[in-house]
């Protein structure tokens, strides 16, 4: 299994869906999603950023980058929560306004 399939099995299975389900979501079948998670075959890239916008997760996170258990979520409210606590705990107490901006 290649480091996209494992990602994408993982996040599936975290968003309880089956195989059938996220395929008709994302415009695909049953059998390509089984086939992307478990063999080494090319999704292309824009099945990959359907997977990722529905998933709601970074394509670069589902394209293998990153630790693979720190999901990287395309949340951006959550990814500011999350710099936020981050800068708390370094002593600082916010995420001045005008770097969300930027995010």
């Amino acid at each position: 299994m290649n480091e996209f399939g494992k990602r994408l099995k993982k996040i599936r299975e975290e968003k309880g869906l089956t195989h059938a389900e996220l395929g008709a979501t994302v415009g695909s079948t049953k059998s390509h999603m089984w086939k992307y998670e478990n063999k080494d075959i090319d999704t292309g890239l824009k099945m990959m950023i359907r997977l990722a916008n529905f998933l709601r997760v970074t394509l670069d996170w589902l394209a293998g980058n990153g630790d693979f258990n720190d999901v990287q979520f395309a949340n951006k409210e959550k990814y500011i929560n999350v710099i936020n606590k981050v800068m708390h705990y370094s002593a600082c107490y916010y995420l001045p306004k005008h770097w969300e901006d930027n995010i």
